[in-house]
Order: structure tokens, then C-alpha cells, then sequence
């Protein structure tokens, strides 16, 4: 058995590979689960179940944080259904992407039916710059006081969106805490 790293990170490879470098470097223990660029659901769904199945796997799912990395939905759901039965009791998942708040509205309500809570913030890529932008950075913090402070600095050093216009939009559509 493994030490329980303080973050679960999911999502696609060069994503995953720019937001741990960032949460490392904040001093968060990080455990990446990763899926190639461009990966379809269905393989991520098989991928996953025979991840579940690997002796890591329950200390993995059961660390105190789960941040996901998905460019869409579709990736979430797949994936998401096999984190689920071993998340830890109080666990706090940070779903991270480009598609809207609603559309990670389920994965919510299924962290919070097993004891944890659970929020999506949108989020932006530049991977030749290698840097990950915040949209709406206050939903991001609705999360309240994240269990590792590396992990709530590491939220925070994230870059808004560089266009005037993209923030803008951002404040007028994202709650504030």
C-alpha cells in the first residue's frame, strides 16, 4: 500500500502534465490518473474500469482532494463513475474545463450524496505557453477552505483570462463568494 497523495488529478495529458507541475510546486502530493489528447469516452469508460480493478487504485480514489481536468462532459461522466465508490468520506472534487457550471451539475450531486462537496469552475488552456487560465475564479474558491493549502494556493496562482472581454463576461456570470 501507498501513502495517500492530498490530490487525485484527472483529466488529459497535457493538461494534467501543466496542473501538476503547478500543484508540486505549491508542495501538494499528486497522484495524475491521465488519458491521451483526443481520447473518446468509450475508451476512457474502459480505461477507467480496469484502472479500478488495480491495487492503487482505492488509495488513489480515496485521496482528501480530487481535482478533474475534462474537455468535455462525456469524459467526466466515464471516468467520474469509477472515482465515485472510493471517494473518501468528506472528499472535495474540483471539476476544471471549458464547458459551463450546469453541465457538471451531476457530478455535484453525486459527490455531495456520498458526504463530499463538489464545485466546477470554467477553465482555458494555452498549451504552447503551457498555462492554465481561471474563468471564474469565484466559483473555483466556493469550495471554501480546500483541505491542503497547496492546493487552494495553487487555485489561486492561476491566471485569469487574458482577454478584457472573456473577464468581463466571467464577473457578470460567475457568483461571488
Amino acid at each position: 500500500m501507498t501513502a495517500r497523495a492530498e490530490v487525485l488529478l484527472l483529466g488529459t495529458a497535457p493538461l494534467v502534465r501543466i496542473a501538476a507541475r503547478g500543484l508540486r510546486a505549491h508542495g501538494a502530493g499528486v497522484t495524475p490518473w491521465t488519458l491521451p489528447a483526443g481520447c473518446p469516452a468509450a475508451t476512457a469508460a474502459a480505461l477507467a474500469a480496469a484502472a479500478s480493478r488495480a491495487p492503487y487504485w482505492a488509495d488513489a480514489a480515496g485521496s482528501p482532494t480530487v481535482i478533474s481536468l475534462w474537455t468535455d462532459q462525456d469524459l467526466l461522466d466515464a471516468v467520474a463513475r469509477h472515482v465515485l465508490p472510493g471517494l473518501a468520506p468528506a472528499a472535495q472534487w474540483l471539476q476544471l474545463g471549458p464547458h459551463g457550471v450546469l453541465r457538471a451539475a451531476g457530478l455535484e450531486a453525486a459527490v455531495r450524496r456520498r458526504g463530499g462537496s463538489a464545485v466546477h469552475a470554467q477553465l482555458n488552456w494555452d498549451l504552447r505557453k503551457g498555462r492554465l487560465y481561471l474563468r471564474c475564479r469565484p466559483r473555483a474558491l466556493l469550495l471554501g477552505s480546500l483541505p491542503a493549502l497547496p492546493v487552494r494556493a495553487w487555485v489561486e496562482s492561476l491566471p485569469d483570462l487574458p482577454d478584457p472581454l472573456a473577464r468581463r463576461a466571467a464577473r457578470a456570470t460567475c457568483p461571488t463568494p
